[in-house]
């Protein structure tokens, strides 16, 4: 069995549609988290051709084998703990990092904080960890803190997606389970012998699923927070990916002599603007991947500088709800305008509800610095 993950903004307008094409089934309940609902769907959805249901992200049935499907939401399964002024500070959904979950508790719930977290390690299975959430993501590595509730006291994830596995502590670095469908998304567009610069790379999802799935060359994978960098190298040996290992002192030979060695994949824990620095980058990658969606507008230069001509960029980015693409590419166009090179369009995607007032997309585009290509693109 599949879901298809409907964002709350577009829901009721994409499950009319799909009820239409007759590809929705009734009898088992939709799974409701606080940004998508998931609904189960016919295999026959594979076949569709509207493009934007083809754009959203199917689950599939094996990874929520251990829930009870007749439960509804976990705020359903909660009736029977709760009354009707207390579930009314309870959100739908929870986090889940491999078997850790990790919750929301409003004050007024304090005290029932370890009641809600054995409710959720009912409900769920999987889970052998609940922890609350402390603070807000914030710092240059994107970290949060947590508090532990209840179950086995551990801050260290394992997810499994795409076929690969990764480990992390969640205190230390970030990673979003939710860039499942984008991450293979783009290693399905690498072409044979690509050379790809992942930047942001975090414990190294995109670069392992590229090096994974795809004949690509050379992946270099970017990580300014040395925890991040670490769980990088420990998710390559999970997954059996060989790779060099340079420091944050490195320079332009060391560098350059990575790029031309047998070695695929290249883990660095560096700032992505200082290795912009570095000859060895120049005009070098024919795919860039910049996910960093809160400032990755500020490194437009940085990918301008290693794209080769032709080269593709997939930019994340964080948008306005009223106004999610066209902000974001005026921004992109005049940095290529003030640079002397061209942009091509390719893809846009919304790819979740981040806030009530703001999106998560993506936006696909071709850097064209040749200059017979810049008259031909005029």
């Amino acid at each position: 069995m599949l879901f298809i993950k409907l964002p709350k903004s577009r829901c009721e307008i994409l499950r009319k549609r799909l009820s239409k094409m007759d590809l929705l089934i009734s009898n088992v309940k939709p799974l409701r988290y606080d940004d998508y609902i998931a609904f189960p769907v016919k295999e026959s959805i594979k076949d569709v051709e509207d493009p934007e249901i083809k754009s959203l992200e199917l689950l599939d049935i094996d990874s929520y084998e251990a829930m009870d499907l007749t439960k509804g939401s976990f705020k359903d399964y909660l009736k029977r703990y709760l009354n009707e002024e207390e579930l009314k500070h309870i959100s739908n959904g929870y986090d889940i990092y491999g078997s850790i979950a990790v919750i929301d508790i409003d004050n007024s719930l304090k005290d029932k904080a370890k009641l809600i977290a054995k409710a959720l390690m009912d409900f769920d299975k999987r889970i052998k960890t609940v922890l609350a959430k402390k603070s807000a993501v914030s710092g240059a590595y994107r970290t949060r803190e947590f508090s532990y509730i209840y179950g086995r006291r551990s801050y260290i994830a394992e997810h499994k997606e795409n076929g690969c596995i990764f480990r992390y502590d969640i205190r230390k670095v970030f990673f979003s389970n939710r860039l499942a469908f984008e991450r293979k998304r783009v290693y399905s567009l690498v072409k044979d012998h690509e050379r790809v610069y992942v930047m942001f790379s975090g414990v190294a999802p995109f670069s392992i699923e590229i090096a994974k799935h795809t004949n690509a060359d050379k992946i270099l994978s970017a990580e300014l927070n040395p925890y991040g960098h670490r769980y990088a190298i420990i998710n390559c040996r999970l997954n059996n990916i060989s790779y060099i290992d340079l420091d944050s002192k490195i320079d332009n030979r060391s560098l350059e002599a990575a790029l031309s060695s047998k070695e695929r994949m290249i883990l660095i824990n560096a700032n992505v603007s200082d290795l912009s620095n570095l000859e060895a980058i120049d005009s070098y990658f024919d795919r860039i991947v910049m996910p960093l969606p809160r400032s990755t507008l500020l490194f437009l230069n940085e990918a301008y500088k290693a794209a080769r001509d032709n080269a593709t960029v997939h930019l994340y980015a964080f948008s306005d709800i009223n106004n999610p693409f066209e902000s974001i590419k005026r921004r992109i166009l005049e940095h290529a305008e003030a640079n002397g090179y061209k942009i091509e369009f390719l893809f846009e995607r919304v790819v979740r509800n981040y806030s009530p007032q703001e999106l998560e997309v993506v936006i696909d585009y071709r850097i064209i610095k040749n200059k017979k290509l810049l008259q031909d693109v005029k």
